[in-house]
């Protein structure tokens, strides 16, 4: 789902091809006289969209029956157009595809050929209702490339699959005494790790870990985990992925920002070109859920092809 030029199309397109999933375009479910209203920048209405919706819903029900898999791109704007589209059906997930209108506007001044003028995207998003938590949304980002958007996609399919739901995770961290002389503890919730944390350990080169060092490690095994299931889902088997993550910090407006993680990665994957290896790198650098958590963090990567 999403406003018109936000690439459901696209999108939709990349994963059935790497899902071998049915493909439908929710363009071809509206009636003829739908489509002229749009060519003539006329807002369609709720009454013009019910039968529209509902023949998506067919589609999708077919399509379950059959025992299959599919995609179908939909705006679905509002609320009660996913309740049409999903309802209480199990195991059919919606992928919200984000933009702001600036970014998408520039998109649609671009495209030729479609039937939606850029004039009606204000409209849109006037119109649009994005999805809350119980809807159980994937929300990604348009800003990235089709093929990272692609990826974060598929890692979500993934980690939800057979309607599995990720479990919220935690850690806890305890400091005691002042900025300088204190200390800290910081540990896992599974219990998994527990480690000590001073202002030595964090500015300067005293024992101990640190918010920064844990950070690091959270995104070099992300990364991994993540360029491991794009390379699978590729048709590649790699035999390793090793990742490190250089989290700096730097003064700024008085305080501390973390304004870079640095990623250099070496893996060796069998039958792949070093082209195909750094695309997939990207992917997995962008669409990673703790790349996509530093949002306004520059992130930067090497990546390095192991002979075999």
């Amino acid at each position: 789902m999403g406003v018109s030029g936000s690439g459901k199309t696209t999108i939709a397109v990349l994963l059935a091809a790497r899902l071998e999933w049915a493909l439908a375009d929710a363009d071809s479910f509206h009636s003829p006289a739908n489509l002229q209203k749009m060519r003539g920048g006329i807002p369609l209405t709720d009454e013009d969209r019910g039968p529209w919706l509902h023949a998506i819903a067919a589609w999708i029900d077919k399509t379950r029956r059959a025992g299959r898999r599919g995609i179908v791109t939909c705006a679905a704007l509002k609320r009660s157009y996913r309740d049409v589209l999903i309802g209480g059906r199990q195991n059919v997930r919606l992928v919200y595809l984000k933009g702001d209108a600036q970014l998408i506007g520039q998109r649609l001044a671009k495209r030729h050929g479609h039937f939606m003028p850029a004039a009606l995207l204000q409209s849109q998003f006037d119109t649009l209702e994005e999805p809350g938590p119980d809807e159980n949304p994937i929300i990604v980002s348009v800003a990235a490339e089709p093929e990272a958007i692609t990826a974060q996609v598929l890692a979500a399919l993934s980690s939800t699959s057979k309607g599995a739901v990720m479990p919220t995770r935690k850690a806890h961290a305890r400091w005691e005494g002042s900025i300088k002389e204190g200390k800290g503890q910081v540990d896992f919730g599974n219990g998994a790790f527990k480690a000590a944390y001073s202002f030595a350990s964090r500015f300067e080169d005293g024992k101990g870990t640190n918010p920064e060092e844990l950070l690091g490690a959270a995104h070099a095994g992300c990364f991994a985990m993540a360029l491991s299931l794009i390379l699978g889902n590729a048709g590649f088997k790699p035999d390793y992925v090793d990742a490190t993550a250089h989290v700096t910090v730097s003064p700024q407006n008085g305080g501390f920002k973390i304004t870079k993680s640095h990623l250099v990665c070496e893996a060796k994957v069998p039958g792949i070109d070093r082209a195909a290896f750094t695309k997939h790198a990207e992917a997995a650098k962008a669409g990673c859920p703790v790349s996509q958590a530093l949002a306004g963090t520059t992130i930067t990567l090497d990546a390095t092809l192991a002979s075999s």
